[in-house]
């Protein structure tokens, strides 16, 4: 696939994840007098959904996509960790505070597992550093400056009032879904011993 082809579909690919992630945020907003009950509730579908979203994704082997996923999810944390402590003085004394206070270090977590695993295994993807590093920065800076810019809109105490912040983390992870497929438009053929293969889900 060329290079201009890989860039059109992982735009593509970005752009309907991000329409897909508003989609989520609004429809989960308007639904919220039913579903999720409590904070409780929303903490725990948004484990679960984290949860399956990375099962689904660690079954796939794409460098870039993983590099690009676990950077998102890096600046997502971080900034789940740090602005509520910048907006709001009294944050973590509340019960709904210590709910969600778990979710950004997962968040960082599970970033800095993704980033780990896709640099240790570097040479069997990546092409040029300078490359990896500009498609990285492409496919998940969108992201992630919208998923920082969500709850500075939506107001601090978003988690205190139904649907409980679960609105954002579903979005968020929608989104990270979207970078993930988007980054693994990004195939790079590697030399290993006197064979050529791709490196995809499955050898050729």
């Amino acid at each position: 696939m060329s290079r201009p082809k890989e860039t059109r579909q992982a735009a593509l690919i970005s752009g309907a994840s991000s329409i897909l992630a508003g989609i989520t945020l609004l429809s989960l907003r308007v639904l919220h007098p039913s579903w999720p009950s409590d904070q409780l509730d929303a903490f725990l579908l948004s484990l679960a959904f984290g949860v399956g979203a990375c099962f689904l994704l660690f079954a796939r082997r794409f460098g870039q996509a993983h590099l690009a996923l676990g950077v998102y999810l890096l600046t997502s944390g971080g900034a789940a960790v740090v602005l509520p402590r910048l907006l709001l003085a009294d944050y973590g004394s509340n019960d709904p505070d210590v709910l969600f206070l778990f979710l950004g270090p997962l968040y960082l977590i599970a970033g800095m597992v993704l980033v780990a695993v896709s640099l240790l295994n570097h040479r069997h993807w990546m092409e040029r550093r300078k490359t990896m590093w500009m498609r990285t920065v492409l496919l998940a800076g969108p992201g992630a400056i919208l998923t920082i810019l969500c709850p500075i809109a939506l107001g601090p105490r978003m988690w205190d009032v139904p649907p409980y912040g679960f609105d954002i983390v579903a979005a968020s992870w929608v989104m990270g879904i979207g970078i993930f497929f988007a980054g693994s438009r990004f195939v790079t053929p590697v030399q290993t011993g006197v064979h050529q293969e791709t490196v995809s889900g499955s050898p050729h």
